[in-house]
């Protein structure tokens, strides 16, 4: 999905810009980490439609694409109202130096509310994606296993791996870091390297792990990026005692 992609790629800036405001100890770059918190929330909740979306084709499901869009109209709706919520004096959202990890001021009337919100989307998004990838690989092996029934194809082409690869990855990244960051308080230490740890994970997991993933388990996006051309030419010379020609395929 275009979407997912940009947002990733955006996400992208906004951590390295982070990294930056870091280095150079710059409490004014406070924006920079409100705007990730609404990036993360709507890449994870476009990578659910785009589950959906494989569900619809692998599976045949049959809906109207208008139920994908509208999706999407209502998750950017709600990633607005959520991210323009955060700008106002109503939510503290802050890093206090040394401290890399930005936090919500629970003194603040809305900062709890809105910390609840933000770490139960992310929850429940990542667990939906899972749960769709599970249907999606269930029926994948009920194929297989109807064409070794009919001998159809052999057993061991599994063409259900990638996709549950893919799946387990990418619920272990989003999962992982929605707990160390948002349950995190409860059995980690309260040490600055732990801070580092999780910042880094946030941004391996929205900006690396997906396009990685999806190197790694899909041969086609594979083959276009490292693979070499396919396109051949086959000169065939038919020759006969009365006349010769050249095809060209």
């Amino acid at each position: 999905m275009i979407q997912q992609g940009l947002v990733q790629i955006i996400l992208g800036v906004l951590f390295s810009l982070l990294a930056l405001a870091i280095v150079l100890e710059r409490q004014a770059w406070n924006w920079i980490e409100r705007l990730i918190i609404g990036g993360t929330r709507a890449e994870i909740a476009l990578s659910f439609v785009l589950v959906l979306n494989r569900l619809k084709i692998l599976m045949g499901v049959r809906y109207s694409d208008n139920v994908h869009k509208v999706m999407i109209v209502v998750i950017w709706l709600c990633v607005i109202g959520y991210q323009t919520v955060i700008y106002t004096p109503l939510v503290s959202f802050h890093s206090t130096r040394p401290h890399v990890l930005p936090r919500y001021d629970y003194s603040v009337s809305l900062s709890y509310i809105v910390f609840r919100i933000g770490s139960y989307w992310l929850l429940v998004f990542a667990l939906l994606s899972l749960f769709v990838y599970i249907i999606i690989v269930i029926h994948l092996l009920r194929q297989q296993y109807k064409m070794y029934i009919l001998k159809v194809q052999n057993i061991g082409s599994l063409k259900e791996r990638p996709v549950l690869i893919y799946a387990c990855g990418k619920f272990c990244g989003d999962f992982t870091v929605a707990l160390l960051y948002h349950f995190g308080d409860g059995f980690l230490p309260k040490e600055l390297w732990v801070e580092h740890v999780i910042l880094y994970c946030y941004s391996i997991n929205y900006v690396v792990l997906s396009p990685l993933l999806c190197i790694c388990t899909s041969s086609v996006v594979r083959k276009r990026m490292f693979g070499r051309s396919n396109n051949y030419q086959v000169t065939i010379v038919v020759s006969s005692t009365h006349q010769s020609s050249v095809v060209k395929v």
